[in-house]
C-alpha cells in the first residue's frame, strides 16, 4: 500500500509541476503588460491549424486584431512565446538596421539531410550571418 501511494504522490506532484510550468509560460506576455489573445493549452496562438487554417491566415487575423493598439504583441508558437511585430518601420529595424541582434529565427534546418532547409530565411546564428555576408553585395 505504502509503494501505490508513494506512485500516486509522485505522479500527482509531477502533473501539478508540469501544470504550474505550463501556465507560467503561457502567461508571460500577460505578466509583462503586453497584449496577446489568450492561448490554447497545447497550440498556443496556433488554433485552426491543424485542421483547415494555414499560418498565413493565422498571422492575418492576429495581425488584423492588435493593428493598431502598439509596434508588437505577444504570440505563442505552441508553448513558446514569441514577439509578433506590428509596424512596418520596427520590422525594418529589425530586419536591416539590427539585423545583428536578430539572427535566430527558430525555424527547422538541416543542411546536410535536407539540402533546401539550408537557405537565408531558415538559417540561425554563425550560419545566417556567414551565408547573409556571401549573399548582401548581390543585393546591393
Amino acid at each position: 500500500m505504502s509503494l501505490l501511494s508513494f506512485l500516486l504522490t509522485t505522479l500527482s506532484g509531477l502533473l501539478i509541476a508540469l501544470f504550474l510550468h505550463l501556465r507560467r509560460k503561457l502567461t508571460y506576455w500577460q505578466m509583462l503588460g503586453v497584449k496577446c489573445e489568450e492561448p490554447h493549452f497545447i497550440l498556443g496562438n496556433l488554433r485552426g491549424l491543424q485542421t483547415s487554417r494555414g499560418f498565413y491566415e493565422i498571422w492575418q487575423e492576429y495581425y488584423d486584431k492588435f493593428r493598431g493598439s502598439g509596434p508588437f504583441a505577444g504570440f505563442y508558437w505552441f508553448y513558446k512565446p514569441a514577439v509578433f511585430v506590428l509596424e512596418p518601420q520596427l520590422i525594418k529595424n529589425i530586419l536591416i538596421k539590427d539585423f545583428h541582434s536578430f539572427t535566430d529565427r527558430g525555424f527547422y534546418h538541416n543542411e546536410k539531410d535536407d539540402p533546401l532547409s539550408g537557405q537565408l530565411f531558415l538559417l540561425d546564428g554563425l550560419k545566417w550571418k556567414n551565408m547573409r555576408n556571401k549573399l548582401s553585395p548581390t543585393f546591393t
